[in-house]
């Protein structure tokens, strides 16, 4: 039976956020976004955390998505708000974290014609635009769940990144009838199982097997996994600056790798025979713009087709998190 009721755009923001089990959102009021505040105040179970700047907002949120592995929600007011938090958006998107930031915006009778609203910015929502994952702009009361549905489904079910909505300041005291959606079970893709099999073959044939870790092991948790299949294989782990917590530091097969390669960590990665790449792009800043000696055969394994060969060529692409493909790479070495 669909949920249907009659509700402000605020309050259907906020009810739209606890149905996909958001308790936490950080923020400042102000005079724009007080509709959501005040809807806040009916809602049990959602808890505002206060800060001093937006910025440290959405530093916040961006800390409580790497640790909770969920969106960190930040709340700010048009204009100067939105700039203000741009800075830990643009940080997000480099590393892979899903803040979502909720803004108002001018009065719908004001968008584009530069009336001279409080706080009113040439363009908003481009600013964001170049920084978020995921962005849209609500123009009717009745688009709010639907918006958050799709902004939640963007940063959960594809590489995470941060994600924008942002609302015209009267629609957030507009009343309309809204149909509420329920939150989705996020499923992950998961490779084929012949690519499993022939990326298992390759690791069991290896003599010399080396792999290197990024920080979509961690937004998985599949951490515990890649130190099962380390262990199992015998593979050192080279880990770059942002993927440090990967493994433990003191973990025997543990290689630690956050600046230039030394003469040792080039020649040990040269020697191997098989890389398994996993939640990591290999980019610039991982080894301070030096290529890797990697051998010919490498797997690569990330939830973002458009990592895969991009800067390196591989010989089996495993297009899934990085949960899934070690639970499933586990088990096909153990039946091989």
């Amino acid at each position: 039976m669909k949920d249907r009721q009659y509700l402000t755009g605020a309050q259907a923001i906020i009810k739209t956020l606890r149905a996909f089990h958001i308790d936490t959102v950080f923020g400042i009021p102000g005079v724009h976004t007080l509709p959501l505040y005040d809807g806040m105040r009916d809602e049990v179970g959602l808890r505002h955390i206060l800060a001093r700047h937006e910025q440290g907002a959405g530093f916040m949120a961006e800390g409580y998505a790497r640790i909770k592995g969920t969106p960190g929600v930040v709340f700010t007011i048009t204009g100067p708000g939105v700039t203000n938090v741009a800075t830990p958006v643009a940080s997000a998107y480099a590393d892979s974290i899903p803040p979502l930031v909720i803004s108002s915006s001018a009065p719908t009778s004001s968008r584009g014609r530069a009336r001279g609203e409080l706080h009113e910015v040439k363009d908003q929502l481009g600013v964001m635009n170049a920084l978020a994952g995921w962005t849209r702009e609500i123009g009717h009361v009745e688009e709010i769940p639907v918006a958050l549905y799709d902004a939640f489904r963007a940063m959960q079910l594809g590489r995470p990144r941060g994600a924008y909505l942002q609302i015209p300041s009267d629609l957030l005291e507009t009343t309309a009838e809204v149909e509420l959606l329920s939150a989705f079970a996020a499923d992950p893709p998961r490779s084929p199982e012949a690519t499993i099999t022939a990326a298992a073959h390759l690791l069991q044939r290896a003599q010399k097997p080396l792999i290197l870790a990024g920080t979509g092991v961690t937004t998985a948790g599949a951490n515990t996994l890649l130190s099962q299949l380390a262990e199992r294989l015998s593979a050192p782990v080279l880990l770059g600056s942002k993927s440090h917590d990967v493994l433990a530091s003191d973990h025997p097969l543990a290689l630690p790798a956050t600046g230039p390669l030394s003469a040792d960590l080039r020649a040990l990665i040269a020697q191997s025979d098989v890389a398994l790449v996993i939640g990591s792009k290999l980019g610039a800043e991982r080894f301070v713009n030096d290529r890797l000696p990697l051998p010919e055969e490498v797997i690569q394994i990330d939830i973002d087709p458009a990592e895969i060969g991009r800067n390196y060529p591989v010989t089996v692409g495993v297009v899934a998190d990085a949960y899934s493909a070690l639970t499933a790479l586990l088990e096909t070495l153990t039946s091989l």
